[in-house]
């Protein structure tokens, strides 16, 4: 079993079971302050696992989202995505979403690439 816990913090109201793949084993809503809108490219780190930007790049472009891009330097990337992290299980993640920032903690991976995938969602 994928253990996956997922932090949203969204402007929108929460849904009750959101229809995501891998499905998240834990999900948690917090309120913003703030509405998240997406209307300039977000900026990934160098080094991001390859295919899971670019399932990124494919389904934000699909929605009309504008398409992420590589940062010059991690410093500068509005993404920042922590591996190795103790205390999740294999294949866990927590993903939070911020104004103008993504935090992805990854026990590995498997789970880094899993946290892409629901960020593309």
């Amino acid at each position: 079993m994928i253990g996956i816990v997922l932090g949203l913090f969204l402007g929108a109201p929460a849904l009750a079971a959101p229809a995501l793949v891998p499905a998240p084993q834990d999900v948690h809503a917090q309120p913003c302050a703030h509405p998240y809108a997406l209307e300039i490219p977000l900026r990934f780190p160098t080094g991001v696992d390859a295919g899971g930007f670019e399932l990124v790049r494919e389904r934000w472009r699909a929605l009309g989202i504008p398409a992420p891009t590589i940062a010059a330097s991690t410093s500068r990337a509005d993404v920042s995505i922590e591996r190795g992290v103790n205390g999740l299980a294999s294949g866990g993640y927590t993903l939070s979403v911020v104004p103008g920032r993504v935090h992805i903690r990854a026990r590995d991976e498997e789970a880094a690439f899993d946290a892409l995938a629901t960020l593309a969602q």
